[in-house]
């Protein structure tokens, strides 16, 4: 009888389980059809060889944006960027200047995923030598001014060289925080 019982429960577990697994992918199937990365997502609207110029509430340029395609998903309320370029500015009338392979605008415009080889180049001035930092993701939040990865970068510029795994980046206070496995080659 301890025999049988024991095989039922089994037999009653492997259905468990298999339901499961089988609910779990068909659910699954449901939740990535309705991801804005899927071909077969509903676009609101797209648009090929914009530029777009957004403005702060103090009426100053925040940035500019373009990008050979966008499309915009009216679901997540999210647009995908293929190869944007975007011009950031801060309050002293320095730009950095981010380039990739793709974008993702997200939260009402509040921030930008960028992928894909992202280069991020601060501009010149008679103070400053520009620099390079290029890495493979990057978080621009429009709101905060700041600029962040926790992906590996790599700087260049003026005879410096450094390597990093994640950073974090103030555009209007113009400060870099290093975050992790920092390794700097300098030679003037």
């Amino acid at each position: 009888m301890t025999r049988i019982r024991t095989f039922l429960v089994l037999i009653l577990i492997s259905l468990i389980v298999t339901l499961s697994i089988h609910l779990t992918e068909k659910f699954s199937d449901k939740v990535s059809t309705a991801s804005p990365l899927q071909p077969n997502a509903d676009v609101d609207y797209s648009i090929d060889d914009f530029t777009l110029t957004s403005m702060g509430l103090d009426g100053r340029t925040q940035y500019h944006m373009n990008a050979s395609s966008m499309k915009h998903y009216q679901q997540s309320d999210e647009a995908l960027l293929v190869t944007p370029e975007i011009k950031l500015h801060n309050e002293f009338g320095e730009s950095w200047q981010v380039k990739a392979e793709n974008g993702r605008v997200q939260g009402n415009n509040r921030s930008i995923l960028l992928t894909g080889k992202v280069k991020l180049q601060q501009s010149a001035t008679n103070q400053k030598k520009p620099f390079m930092i290029t890495t493979e993701s990057l978080l621009i939040n429009i709101e905060t001014n700041t600029i962040s990865t926790n992906k590996i970068i790599n700087l260049t510029g003026d005879g410096i060289s450094l390597r990093s795994k994640g950073m974090f980046t103030n555009m209007q206070t113009e400060t870099v925080k290093f975050l992790n496995k920092v390794r700097v080659t300098y030679a003037p």
